[in-house]
């Protein structure tokens, strides 16, 4: 389907695009609350529903390939986590103060996991690291071995995986981990 290619290609070089010609603009997007982490917010959401919605058809057409069904079901939980994680759990929307522990450990004073590893695992590296694993290793894996294409990215995506990696790897633009974060939400979708 060349229609995911063209959106994925309009969102990433769009933005990178704008994060070279007009860097204040491309920081604006890019800020919390703004416009990307509410895109990728809804891109992991839908993602999320998209994959535990086929355990449904699954159940229905009577499979009983369980490898697929705990796939589905990782691919469905990983994505609900991220996105809830991604909005602090509804905090800033519901208004609630985060637990103390979140207060003095985490830098952004959010409720949400991912700031509290900052010292562990920056974010950027755990982008980098499941487009690594999911989108590229697990592929070619799938391809070469006997691993379990369900376990994988489709192959066709691994172009936009190793381009996702590359940014959060090599960060050329200031905010471009919410880029990456944004089109590891439309790949997963």
């Amino acid at each position: 389907p060349t229609l995911p290619h063209v959106l994925l290609f309009a969102t990433l070089f769009g933005l990178l695009a704008l994060a070279e010609l007009v860097p204040a603009r491309f920081e604006r997007l890019m800020q919390e609350d703004g416009w990307a982490e509410w895109a990728t917010f809804a891109t992991f959401l839908l993602a999320s529903t998209v994959a535990l919605s086929s355990l449904r058809q699954l159940r229905a057409q009577g499979s009983r390939d369980v490898l697929r069904w705990l796939a589905l079901l990782g691919l469905g939980l990983f994505c609900l986590f991220v996105a809830g994680e991604e909005i602090s759990w509804g905090q800033r929307v519901l208004g609630f103060p985060p637990a103390a522990a979140f207060l003095e450990n985490n830098h952004q004073e959010e409720s949400n996991l991912h700031n509290l590893l900052k010292d562990v695992l920056d974010t950027r590296w755990m982008v980098f690291l499941v487009c690594v694993a999911y989108g590229i290793l697990a592929p070619y894996a799938a391809r070469v071995a006997r691993f379990p294409s369900v376990l994988a990215a489709p192959i066709g995506l691994l172009p936009w995986f190793t381009a996702v990696a590359w940014l959060s790897f090599s960060y050329p633009y200031e905010l471009v981990g919410e880029l990456a974060e944004l089109m590891l939400g439309l790949l997963s979708l």
